[in-house]
């Protein structure tokens, strides 16, 4: 098995970073899943880097804003948001479950879906404007922020792993293990990523990683409820809804402690 490998087909699969072409392997494919985060660090980084120029070179908030926003879309091709948009057309369906999930196969978007996706993006960019617009803040707590994007992508592949599957076959099937040994293994490697995440969060700002970290873990909670009571299980559009949530709830989470700081 090569990881290089396994690091390139996370990338391939979950960005539109440049990565070598290749057969995918099945063995290489499942380990993908704890290469996954590294995709947010990217994007965490990349924050940081932004934020640090354009506060730098005195950008306009709401150019900044923009960039904020813009970034992870442009370096994972919006392939959550199409997660996000397919789940919520299912979830505004008063229907069964089996019905549900044809929806979320469906390539038609519903106006439902919509309203949802620009209501999370106004509500997006309010929280990225307000951290942009605060001159106090330092790169501490930006990188604090930033970080969220790899918490987001670690619970996502603990999700892929730990869930139940909503269906046979799919995107979560693909990259999650079956054999029980190689379930666990890869269960350690994405709880210790989240470990060493968590006091690097801690050492460098307590408190918001505390308000990060409880806004995560809450909508992780009700993720987990959502796709038992909706789908049985979760499926690759819902991890993207997840991801969509956990990230707005993380940057509110921010705005938050900003406020009370103030």
């Amino acid at each position: 098995m090569n990881l290089f490998k396994s690091f390139a087909i996370a990338f391939s699969m979950y960005s539109k970073i440049p990565m070598p072409t290749f057969s995918w392997k099945t063995k290489e494919v499942k380990v993908a899943i704890v290469f996954f985060p590294l995709v947010g660090t990217f994007i965490s980084f990349a924050q940081v880097l932004l934020f640090y120029f354009a506060k730098k070179y005195s950008l306009p908030t709401f150019t900044l804003t923009g960039f904020l926003f813009a970034l992870p879309l442009i370096v994972t091709g919006g392939i959550h948001a199409d997660g996000f948009i397919d789940t919520s057309d299912a979830l505004s369906a008063y229907c069964d479950t089996e019905k549900k999930l044809e929806i979320l196969k469906d390539p038609h978007v519903g106006a439902f879906a919509i309203i949802r996706f620009f209501l999370l993006c106004i509500l997006l960019l309010s929280f990225e404007y307000y951290i942009a617009f605060r001159q106090d803040i330092d790169l501490k707590t930006i990188a604090v922020w930033a970080m969220s994007f790899t918490l987001s992508r670690i619970l996502s592949g603990i999700s892929v792993e730990l869930f139940p599957k909503a269906k046979k076959s799919g995107t979560v099937n693909t990259f999650a293990s079956e054999n029980f040994f190689a379930k666990t293994c890869l269960l350690i490697i994405l709880f210790l990523e989240f470990m060493v995440l968590t006091v690097l969060m801690l050492f460098l700002n307590p408190v918001l990683a505390l308000f990060i970290l409880s806004f995560s873990l809450l909508s992780f909670a009700y993720y987990y409820f959502l796709c038992k009571k909706n789908f049985n299980g979760t499926s690759g559009d819902l991890c993207g809804w997840f991801l969509c949530l956990c990230e707005l709830l993380q940057t509110l989470s921010c705005c938050i402690y900003l406020c009370l700081c103030r």
